[in-house]
């Protein structure tokens, strides 16, 4: 038997009337959120952190500059809506609400790195600018080590320098097009801090054979939601944090 535990972050937003389009907007990078995780345990058996609303973010504005059937790819890939307007209308409206309500800080920053032989067209760069908060730039990738520097400089600025070297030099050459990125920072505090004298040490199964002893958290005076599957066969706690605008679901598959 093999055990997994999944850490999702859950934004939880309170709409006001009249902004439907925003929970469908909601709903849908749901289902997103279940294909990539489908994707990338095929490969991946590693433990495994995942933004699928960052990755939403971007594509969506990469298909604001596509046309016909390929900007109906990515928009039905994506689980966007079913045209350009109405999916940057509904990116407009979601974008500022990730910047935090003085509990939490949370933001999103985009960028796309483009090779300096394609001028990038005015009307791209305004709505990148105006509807995705996004940056765009001309860069020499054939000087790959300079590029790469350029590139994780910024990186590091838009996560609070927490990631470094993203990008390697042998990843870019001449041939390389353009470089999709999007940084998510978030930082809060829980709604019930735990008390670090009760940190206790632990087995944690990775596996039913493969076990490592960690540091637990304890906390006896809270109650939290907690709830039991039988439908997915796993079981889920949500532990919210200061402000109740957002919260960790941790989900556990039985098998």
């Amino acid at each position: 038997m093999r055990f997994e535990i999944t850490v999702l972050l859950a934004l939880v937003l309170a709409f006001a009337k009249g902004t439907t389009d925003i929970e469908a907007f909601t709903n849908d990078n749901n289902l997103f959120a279940a294909d990539i995780y489908k994707e990338v345990i095929k490969t991946n058996k590693e433990n495994v952190l995942i933004s699928p609303l960052s990755a939403e973010i971007v594509f969506a504005l990469t298909q604001s500059g596509a046309k016909g059937q390929t900007g109906e790819e990515i928009r039905t890939s994506l689980h966007l809506p079913n045209t350009d307007e109405e999916t940057r209308s509904v990116v407009k409206s979601v974008l500022p609400t990730l910047n935090g309500d003085g509990y939490f800080r949370l933001y999103s920053a985009n960028k796309i790195y483009v090779t300096d032989k394609f001028p990038v067209k005015e009307e791209f760069k305004q709505v990148a600018t105006r509807v995705y908060q996004a940056d765009l730039e001309n860069v020499d990738f054939g000087h790959n080590i300079e590029t790469a520097n350029i590139i994780n400089k910024w990186v590091e600025r838009q996560t609070q320098n927490k990631i470094h070297n993203l990008i390697e030099p042998d990843m870019l050459d001449d041939r390389t097009v353009a470089i999709l990125l999007n940084a998510l920072y978030f930082n809060a505090k829980w709604n019930s801090r735990f008390n670090g004298r009760l940190t206790k040490k632990g087995n944690f199964y990775k596996t039913a054979r493969d076990v490592a002893e960690i540091d637990f958290m304890h906390n006896y005076n809270e109650m939290y939601n907690y709830y039991e599957s039988k439908e997915l066969n796993a079981k889920f706690l949500e532990l919210p944090f200061l402000g109740d605008g957002l919260s960790m679901v941790f989900v556990l598959p039985n098998e």
